[in-house]
């Protein structure tokens, strides 16, 4: 039995390093601080726009604008301009160069006057937690699919779509199955999307031991390396 001791040392440590190796860590947004000059526009939101030297005198080329359900805002000289999903950076630089071929040397600073396009949070297995714009008729899968598709590890027919309501207290929990609209074209449980919903999409059941496995493991890792070590010594001595 002694001598068996260091093979399932060794045996132990492959699996637990392994068990390791597909463990990723899941991203959970927390109220973090509104990082502005990443900011990405949306319907909603609103847009004060000034303009430099060149545009000076000329008072229609400073003014607040919102932008439309379409994700366009209207300006003088441009018209329609299309600014969803860009950050006010972009816009700014967008802005200049269409500007520019009407009036020469003009700067255009673009600053976000007020927050409130809609948006959406996907987290657990899918290719890229975060939160998202929720675009017209965006459904939960829409959402999904925006934020990099489900992993190999979601169960997809244990989704949790999380509405907020005017107090946290009262948040309600919404069971999505969005296997059976996969595989069987159940629309019912494609649900439209709402400002500040949550979308949990969980590991299956297999993923879920290896969560479990590791924080159950992690604190006694060292010593199983110590052990496949000494088990390895003691096989070439």
């Amino acid at each position: 039995m002694n001598k068996m001791l260091p093979f399932v040392l060794a045996v132990v440590g492959l699996l637990v390093g392994s068990v390791f190796a597909q463990v990723d860590s899941a991203a959970v947004l927390s109220a973090e601080p509104l990082n502005k000059a990443s900011y990405r526009v949306g319907p909603g939101d609103v847009l004060q726009i000034t303009a430099g030297p060149g545009a000076a005198q000329n008072e229609g080329f400073a003014l607040t604008e919102p932008v439309g359900p379409d994700g366009c805002i209207s300006f003088d000289l441009i018209g329609s301009l299309y600014v969803e999903n860009k950050t006010s950076d972009e816009i700014d630089a967008l802005m200049t160069k269409l500007l520019g071929e009407y009036i020469i040397d003009v700067e255009i600073t673009v600053v976000i006057a007020s927050y409130e396009a809609r948006r959406v949070f996907v987290l657990g297995e899918v290719g890229s937690p975060g939160k998202y714009l929720i675009k017209k008729n965006m459904t939960i899968m829409d959402a999904i699919t925006e934020a990099g598709s489900p992993t190999k590890k979601a169960s997809m027919a244990k989704v949790k779509l999380f509405r907020s309501s005017s107090t946290a207290q009262h948040q309600q929990m919404v069971k999505v199955n969005l296997k059976k609209l996969l595989e069987n074209g159940a629309l019912d449980q494609n649900l439209m999307l709402h400002d500040g919903d949550v979308i949990l999409v969980p590991p299956d059941r297999l993923s879920k031991w290896g969560y479990a496995f590791e924080k159950v493991l992690r604190p006694i890792q060292p010593l199983i390396y110590i052990g496949v070590i000494t088990g390895l010594w003691k096989i070439l001595n």
